[in-house]
Parts: C-alpha cells; sequence; structure tokens
C-alpha cells in the first residue's frame, strides 16, 4: 500500500466522467436517465392525478379558516409520495427499507434523538439513569400510555421486545448491538431495569436504533408484522406490500396535541419524473426523497419547499472478503488503490448538495468519534503492482452488482470501472432494481453494493455491519482482535479514552476492511408550501407528529 501516486494522476474531471458514462448502453441507465427527464416528458402511461382536496376542512366547520401559518391545527391528510414500493417487515425487530420507516410511526423506542444526533428525548421512557458505573440502566416508563388494541403499556412489554431481539433463533439484525445485555427485567409494571455484561455508556442512545421498538406482548410475531399495534402516533388495520397505504391518528396517543394530521397516505410513484410532477401539479403534499437531477425544477418553483438533512447517508462499493479474489489482501488493497474518491463524489453530487467526501469509514461524518484519514489515495501503478503480486499478471475479470434505480449508484460504479480497466481489471457491471438486489444479490455478491442509513452510535454503526456476528455484514469481515476492541470501546467511560478507542478501530477498519466508502451525503425531502413542521428524521425519514397542513 502506498499513500503516495507515482503517475501524479490527477483526479478524472466531472465532465470527463459524465462523458465516459454516456458511453453505456442498456438497463443499466434506465433509473438514472428517468430521473434525468424534462417534465413535459411524462410517459403516456402515467398514474392519474390523486383526487384529494389540496386544504383539509375541518368536519366540525365546513367554512375555511384564515391560514394561521405560526399555529399548528389539527385535520387533514398528508399524501406523502416516495418512489420505493414497501417490500419486507413492519416488525421493527427485523425490518429494513421502508417499512422501518412505518414501524417507527406505528411503534415506539424507550428514547428517541433529534434531527441533529445532539439530544436524547424521552418517549416510552420518560427518564432513565445508569448505575454501578454504567453497568446497569434504570428505566422509568411513561404512565397511562396504550397500545392500539386498547392495553396499557407496561414493563413486561420492554421486556418481551428485548428478548425477542436477543433471541439468536429470532434473527434480528439488532441483536449484535444489543449483545452486551446480559439481562432485562421489570422491577415494577413501570420501571426496567437493564444488566449489562460490561459497562457502557452509549447505552441509553444506543436505544434509539431501527430494531428496539416496544412491541406488545400479547401479540403473536405474525401479527406484529401484519396485524401491528404499537403505541405510536399512527396506526393501520393490516400490513401488506403495497403501493398506497393509509395511516389513521391515534385518538388515544398519550401526546396530548399530537399528531396534528388525521391521515398519512404512502403513495409510491417509482418513476423520478412522475412523482416530482404529481407534486408539483399539487396531488401529493410532500415526497420522501427529491430526485437529485429534479433539484433545480423544485428551487424553481415557488409553490415548493426543500429540507435538507445532514451528510451521512451512504452508498458504496462493497468486497467480500471470504472468496475469490478478494480473501486475498493485496486483491483488496490494489481495489482501494483504484478509487478515486473525490471525483466519484464529484461526478454524483457537484455542486447540487453538500457531500463529504470519505476515505472508507462508515462512522457517519457528525459522529464526534468520527476520524478524517488519507489512508487511500488513487494509486494505479501501485494497484497493478499488488495485482500482478498476487498471481493477476494476465489480468482479472469481475461482475460488480449494483442498483439500477438509485441515484448516482450507475455512475460511480462505472467510474470505477473505467479506473479498473487502467489497473488491468476488467469490471462488468450488472445493475438490477433495489428490491431485487438486496433480496438476491446484497449478501451473495462477491463484489456489489449497498446503501446505509445512519446509525446513532459508533458502536452500532461498526457492530451491525462488521462485527463477527453481524446478520449484514457483507463483506464478511471477520476479526476477533476488531470485536474485541469495540467491546473495549463501548465499555469505556472516560471520554478521552474512548475517543482514541474509536479512532484506532476506525483506522484498523479502513486498512483491512473490504468497504470502499467515497463519501457521505445528505437527503433532500420536497413539499409544498402549505406543509408546516416538516423535518427530515435521520432514524424516521419524516417523524409525523408535527406536521401540519395550512
Amino acid at each position: 500500500m502506498s499513500d503516495l501516486n507515482p503517475l501524479n494522476q490527477k483526479p478524472v474531471s466531472r465532465r470527463s466522467l459524465l462523458k465516459m458514462a454516456g458511453l453505456v448502453s442498456g438497463g443499466l441507465f434506465l433509473a438514472a436517465c428517468d430521473a434525468a427527464l424534462d417534465p413535459a416528458d411524462e410517459p403516456a402511461d402515467a398514474p392519474a392525478p390523486i383526487d384529494e382536496p389540496d386544504t383539509p376542512v375541518p368536519a366540525d366547520d365546513p367554512a375555511p379558516e384564515p391560514e394561521t401559518p405560526d399555529q399548528p391545527r389539527h385535520g387533514g391528510r398528508l399524501r406523502w409520495g416516495t418512489e420505493l414500493t414497501p417490500d419486507g417487515f413492519l416488525d421493527p425487530a427485523l425490518g429494513a427499507g421502508l417499512p422501518l420507516t412505518f414501524a417507527n410511526w406505528i411503534y415506539e423506542p424507550l428514547v428517541n434523538i433529534n434531527e441533529e444526533f445532539s439530544e436524547l428525548v424521552p418517549r416510552l421512557a420518560v427518564s432513565w439513569r445508569p448505575e454501578d458505573e454504567g453497568r446497569t440502566w434504570i428505566f422509568d416508563l411513561r404512565q397511562g400510555v396504550r397500545f392500539h388494541h386498547g392495553r396499557e403499556f407496561v414493563a413486561d412489554d420492554v421486556v418481551h421486545t428485548f428478548e425477542r431481539i436477543l433471541d439468536p433463533d429470532f434473527g434480528s439484525p439488532g441483536r449484535p448491538v444489543f449483545s452486551n445485555v446480559a439481562n432485562v427485567e421489570a422491577l415494577d409494571d413501570h420501571t426496567v431495569r437493564f444488566t449489562l455484561n460490561t459497562a457502557s455508556a452509549d447505552f441509553a442512545t444506543s436505544l434509539t436504533g431501527f430494531q428496539p421498538k416496544i412491541v406488545p406482548y400479547d401479540l403473536t410475531d405474525d401479527e406484529i408484522n401484519s396485524e401491528p399495534r404499537g403505541t405510536g402516533p399512527y396506526m393501520i388495520e393490516n400490513y401488506a406490500n403495497a403501493d398506497r397505504i393509509t395511516f389513521q391518528r391515534n385518538e388515544e396517543y398519550w401526546e396530548e396535541e399530537r399528531p396534528y394530521l388525521d391521515e398519512v397516505e404512502m403513495i409510491s410513484i417509482p418513476e423520478a419524473t412522475t412523482l416530482v410532477n404529481t407534486l408539483q401539479a399539487g396531488d401529493l403534499d410532500a415526497i420522501r426523497l427529491l430526485p437529485i437531477p429534479m433539484l433545480p425544477i423544485a428551487e424553481g418553483d415557488p409553490s415548493l419547499q426543500l429540507s435538507f438533512g445532514p451528510a451521512i447517508y451512504k452508498d458504496y462499493m462493497f468486497m467480500r472478503l471470504d472468496v475469490e479474489p478478494f480473501n486475498d489482501d493485496r486483491v483488496r488493497r490494489a481495489f482501494k488503490l483504484m478509487a478515486d474518491r473525490e471525483a466519484m463524489t464529484e461526478l454524483v453530487w457537484g455542486d447540487a448538495i453538500p457531500a463529504r467526501i470519505d476515505d472508507d469509514n462508515p462512522v457517519i461524518p457528525t459522529n464526534p468519534v468520527h476520524v478524517e484519514t488519507e489512508i487511500w489515495q488513487q494509486d494505479l501503478d501501485e494497484a497493478r503492482r499488488l495485482l500482478e503480486e498476487a498471481g493477476y499478471e494476465d489480468g482479472l475479470e469481475i461482475d460488480l452488482w449494483c442498483m439500477n434505480d438509485k441515484y448516482g449508484v450507475i455512475e460511480f460504479c462505472l467510474a470505477f470501472a473505467d479506473w479498473a480497466e487502467q489497473a488491468g481489471v476488467t469490471v462488468n457491471v450488472q445493475g438490477m432494481p433495489s428490491d431485487r438486489y438486496y433480496a438476491e444479490k446484497w449478501l451473495e455478491a462477491s463484489f456489489g453494493t449497498v446503501g446505509w442509513s445512519p446509525r446513532t452510535t459508533a458502536d452500532e454503526q461498526l457492530r451491525i455491519a462488521y462485527s463477527s456476528e453481524a446478520a449484514w455484514n457483507e463483506t464478511r469481515y471477520e476479526s476477533q482482535e476488531f470485536d474485541a476492541m469495540l467491546d473495549e470501546a463501548l465499555a469505556e467511560t472516560d471520554e478521552a479514552r474512548r475517543a482514541e478507542l474509536y479512532e484506532q478501530i476506525q483506522r484498523k477498519l479502513i486498512k483491512e476492511g473490504g468497504q470502499i466508502i467515497h463519501c457521505h451525503y445528505p437527503y433532500v425531502a420536497a413539499m409544498r408550501e402549505n406543509v408546516h413542521g416538516y423535518k427530515l428524521h435521520p432514524m424516521d425519514d419524516l417523524d409525523p407528529r408535527g406536521v401540519w397542513l395550512s
């Protein structure tokens, strides 16, 4: 490995990369091209406009009230458009992708975190405290909360939730995150005690993740997934994979004034141009994720407003370390040296949004222990030398599997393939829709792509994808030393020492791991001007409790 570039090679310009990418034909570019269509090019078979009123009128007052944008009002339906069609588990302990967003509306955690990832917020727990130097945590539960099927929320529900997550036969991807939990017990109906194997200063923060939403002990696993009954602000009668799902306001929600909306209707419109056109026409109130090629159009429309989140999302390439050719460290280092991370970021995002160039570090840039490194700089000469040393002096050919319906992924894969060819490697970029890709290729491909949402703690971000027991370890990185380092950092209560340990962990993973992470980027949501209180939440996509319509 070398940090130097003997060729003094300059990064490929965005113009050159776009020109290169434009030479590739076929279905791989379907989604990217669709996203860049002019709004006037809407296909003839686009869905008919959705016949819903733009302005909600309360049932007890048929006359429209004057708009009061500074004062939330109750009532109305938010028509929420998304490019995804939900597929998978609504059970929060098992879910992934868009169904996890819905699970966050139906089920609730003990503790939440604010949009800036800077402050913990009480939800089903009103207070918490560590004891025994962080080896025990006591949570005082909110009283008077009821599940959607009428039963009162009690401590036994918390115990049941974590027994499911910790059961190795249940298969929750959140199990590695809570592997430090030795016991969960109800001290009374409204007090829970967690006993840990080792101290953890981050334990309360770890409860803000995707999996530990509280589910009722008196429902079966099948009912939790398909007939969900949580304590959250919204509820549905049943769940089935569909392109339109309506969530009803929980009239018995414990927070007196919220939520404001009567309904949230999820409407799936996979084609990017049609999605934005539908929002502009007023047949949607908001869209989950604005396609970046459509950003200038949205910015120029006075009827729309935008919401930018922090740069904490990532789509990247990965190598599977337990199969050829990547079981050879020399090949892995060669592939890491092929990537020009700055050029990949510039190609996809340009000046459109503030993406953060990265160096294969999965810990999000906003995390206080995130470290900046320059371990991998493009060096095609050294990459070729390493491949020859590994026995590939006559070249190497490999398929790179990627999502062809997610913005930018095809583009940075094609750029990488161009650099790889200069180093003596033929990379065949193979694209397929995200739903098929995650079902068929994600955890099977030797060379693939993946998209990751942020995690609130460095421990979860690292443990859920890179520890030896992680169910979502797409790289198959396995290091007992790495696992032990994670445990040591988790148990360390001195902040300076913890930061030092996490820096060592990140540097080790950047050097040894199979991830090629070129940047973190923000999400951008778009909504009509009569939508208020809409904030992108990194863990929920949208927290609908504070949204209201004027």
